[in-house]
């Protein structure tokens, strides 16, 4: 994928119009899916006909995947091509 890194705009479309690389798709770096599991638990206890008590489990992002995303560097020219971008955080 990278062998194209340091050629000129040029060469680049001499390549694509000679038909010696391939072009992807627009977008084609999507990043990985998006994957979160959340789930929660519930049972009704009753006491006589009145009286009622519900107990509750929940629990969020139970796999602890890191979903990172569309956060890739996409730009082959780049140093960190197809790597994830650490994104900068906001001044506090």
């Amino acid at each position: 994928m990278t062998a194209t890194k340091t050629f000129s705009a040029g060469q680049l479309q001499a390549c694509i119009a000679g038909n010696t690389c391939h072009q992807v798709q627009y977008d084609f770096l999507r990043g990985n899916t998006f994957f979160q599991l959340d789930t929660r638990f519930s049972k009704t206890v009753k006491f006589g006909e009145r009286a009622k008590l519900e107990l509750i489990f929940q629990a969020f992002d139970l796999t602890n995947r890191a979903n990172f995303g569309g956060t890739y560097a996409t730009s082959i020219r780049a140093a960190n091509f197809m790597q994830r971008r650490v994104l900068s955080r906001p001044a506090e």
